[in-house]
């Protein structure tokens, strides 16, 4: 019950566009729910939205923590379906923070993960937007995202995650290094 009451609580601070609460509240929620013994499913969609709070708050170590443990709990069972969704989101935290060394070492961890992933289309995504970023290949970095888009619409989690990557490859700077110089909705122009 105070799970419940605690996620209820983090809908309000949803609804209102609080996002550092809303984040706190979803992890309150969530570590209730571990300890109820048959809320696990609970528990892991509200650490799935403190991973998505994490990302936008540009918190990006507690979103990649997340979204690759909840993969990794989510490969039994009717979850497995989700997993590559998981690893798409922690792989694209990964190049939002700028971070391409492990970007290339969680690709190879994300293959033995879930041994069909080398073949779907997540991975591919990732791959050509880690070849655009080591290359500062605005033009690949582009194609790669309207490629992706126009089989799987990019929803607006994803599309304000590669909208940083793309300032940042713009300017030319670090990949998720500080000011981004986004529009007012943070997002730029992906295409």
């Amino acid at each position: 019950m105070a799970g419940r009451h605690q996620k209820e609580i983090a809908e309000l601070f949803e609804g209102e566009k609080d996002t550092e609460n809303a984040m706190k509240a979803y992890q309150l929620a969530a570590e209730t729910f571990e300890n109820a013994s048959n809320e696990s499913a609970t528990s892991r969609s509200c650490r799935l939205k403190v991973a998505l709070y994490a990302a936008e708050l540009q918190d990006y170590t507690t979103a990649i923590d997340i979204f690759e443990k909840v993969a990794e709990e989510s490969l039994e069972g009717l979850g497995k379906w989700s997993v590559k969704e998981h690893l798409l989101k922690a792989g694209l935290c990964k190049l939002a923070a700028g971070d391409l060394v492990s970007m290339h070492q969680s690709l190879d961890r994300y293959k033995g993960l879930l041994y069909t992933f080398s073949r779907d289309r997540e991975c591919t995504f990732l791959e050509a937007l880690l070849a655009a970023c080591e290359n500062f290949d605005v033009e690949a970095f582009t194609r790669a995202v309207v490629d992706h888009d126009s089989i799987t619409p990019l929803d607006n989690w994803k599309t304000m995650i590669l909208s940083r990557i793309k300032k940042s490859l713009q300017s030319g700077g670090d990949v998720g290094g500080g000011d981004l110089g986004e529009d007012e909705d943070g997002t730029v122009d992906l295409k």
